[in-house]
C-alpha cells in the first residue's frame, strides 16, 4: 500500500474535493498496473441492492493512478460471481460520483471490479451501495 492508503477509506462516507484530493485516505491497488482488480464487501446480513456509486482516485501529474478503463458490479449467487443487470451505464469520470443502477439483487457479498488502464494503477475514495 502507498502512503495515504487505507482499506477502510471506501466505507468512510467522506467525499473528496477532487479525484486528486490528498487530505483524506483512499484505497488503491498500488502497485498493480493495467490489471483487473476488485474490492469485495460482506454485507452481512444479505440485503437488496440496486445502485452502486464510486468516486475514483486519480493523481495525474503527481503519480501513476488513474480512473479505471472500466468497472462493473458483481454479486455472489451461491458459489458463482454474477454481474448485475445494469439499467444505466458504468461511468468512469474523475472528480465526481459515478453511479450505476441495476435490477435489484439480494446479496450478502458484492464486488466492484475495475480494469486498470495499461501502465497505470487505480483506486477509490468512496464506494456507496443502496
Amino acid at each position: 500500500m502507498n502512503d495515504g492508503d487505507s482499506l477502510e477509506a471506501p466505507d468512510s462516507g467522506r467525499v473528496p474535493e477532487s479525484s486528486a484530493d490528498t487530505s483524506i485516505p483512499r484505497f488503491t491497488w498500488w502497485d498493480r498496473r493495467g490489471t483487473t482488480e476488485w474490492i469485495e464487501y460482506d454485507l452481512r446480513p444479505a440485503r437488496e441492492l440496486s445502485e452502486v456509486s464510486t468516486y475514483w482516485y486519480d493523481d495525474t501529474g503527481t503519480g501513476a493512478c488513474r480512473v479505471p478503463q472500466s468497472w462493473r458490479v458483481l454479486w455472489l449467487d451461491g458459489e458463482m460471481w454474477r454481474p448485475v443487470d445494469n439499467t444505466t451505464p458504468y461511468e468512469v469520470a474523475a472528480d465526481q460520483l459515478n453511479t450505476t443502477t441495476f435490477t435489484p439483487v439480494r446479496a450478502q457479498h458484492l464486488r466492484v471490479e475495475a480494469v486498470l488502464r495499461p501502465g497505470y494503477s487505480g483506486g477509490l475514495f468512496l464506494l456507496a451501495m443502496t
